[in-house]
């Protein structure tokens, strides 16, 4: 299986994403550290909104296989137009 990258700025709606495509109920929850998983690496908005930090994306960039930038805030209905989009591209 591969492994996504997810990266950008705080309440982008990664960990959302992240939930949308593990089929879990969308709740907020701030991202405090880089949660790997076997199928997704999300990590904390401050890493992409502060060049101190980025140094955090590019050790855990080598871990994945592709990288999706999330730019907008995300909602149910845009967790859910992509999920399949992101999953017929990784799997």
């Amino acid at each position: 299986m591969k492994k996504i990258f997810l990266m950008g700025r705080s309440e982008a709606g990664k960990t959302s994403l992240t939930q949308a495509l593990k089929g879990e109920e969308l709740h907020y929850v701030k991202t405090q550290y880089t949660n790997t998983e076997d199928d997704t690496i999300d990590s904390p908005g401050e890493y992409a909104e502060s060049k101190h930090f980025s140094v955090g994306l590019a050790c855990f960039s080598f871990e994945a296989d592709g990288l999706l930038w999330c730019r907008l805030q995300m909602n149910r209905s845009i967790c859910s137009d992509l999920e399949a989009d992101v999953l017929s591209n990784v799997h």
